[in-house]
């Protein structure tokens, strides 16, 4: 009987060195299955970040877009506006100068008189 238990501390140590390995392999597979995963995860996160980011690219774009064209129609009516008000003062400094002649000439005329 002595030779029964010796054995079977020897079964026993084996069974233990046996179930350590399989434990140990069932880790280390859920750990490189959970660092595939994560590595996964990492690339749909940039995939989904490159697009935001092209996304927001078109948006900033597009209201620059539109803040140009908004500044190019403030430009050309402020120029129409300036041309407009810059005829308009030549054409009252024309009719300032006809003014000053004719008066200068009825002037001259009640002079001779």
């Amino acid at each position: 009987m002595s030779n029964l238990g010796i054995l079977s501390k020897s079964f026993k140590k084996k069974t233990c060195y046996i179930w350590g390995a399989i434990i140990i392999t069932l880790l280390l597979g859920v750990f490189f299955f959970v660092l595939i995963m994560n590595l996964r995860l990492i690339g749909a996160l940039r995939g989904l970040k490159s697009e935001k980011d092209a996304e927001l690219k078109r948006k900033i774009d597009k209201e620059r877009e539109l803040i140009r064209k908004d500044f190019d129609e403030k430009y050309s009516s402020d120029l129409t506006s300036f041309g407009a008000m810059a005829k308009a003062l030549e054409e009252e400094k024309n009719k300032t100068k006809e003014l000053k002649k004719r008066s200068e000439q009825i002037a001259q005329k009640r002079g001779k008189k």
